[in-house]
């Protein structure tokens, strides 16, 4: 039986080829768990009267959307960073 589990858990790695990448960029992961974005999302009045209120919106619109674009990579990087610790744990099984 034993090596029957064995005979599978070995055919299983063959096609399971663990991510050997290092991983490099910022993290969002602290010792308090994951934390939410802190991104301050802009006010959009119901109508805008001026172009510099068109313009100013814009440009906080853009600020917003670029602090969230680098928490959600950030995100990304934690995740795989969490996959390659899984996978070095799983080959100093084998």
């Amino acid at each position: 039986m034993l090596k029957a589990h064995w005979l599978l858990f070995t055919c299983l790695t063959l096609f399971v080829t663990p991510a050997l990448a290092l991983v490099f960029g910022s993290s969002n992961l602290g010792i308090f768990g994951y934390p939410d974005h802190t991104c301050s999302k802009p006010y959009k009045p119901y109508s805008f009267t001026t172009q510099w209120e068109v313009d100013s919106f814009n440009a906080e619109l853009t600020t917003y959307y670029k602090c969230i674009d680098e928490y959600v990579d950030a995100a990304k990087n934690d995740i795989d960073r969490i996959i390659e610790k899984a996978n070095e744990a799983v080959d100093e099984v084998l």
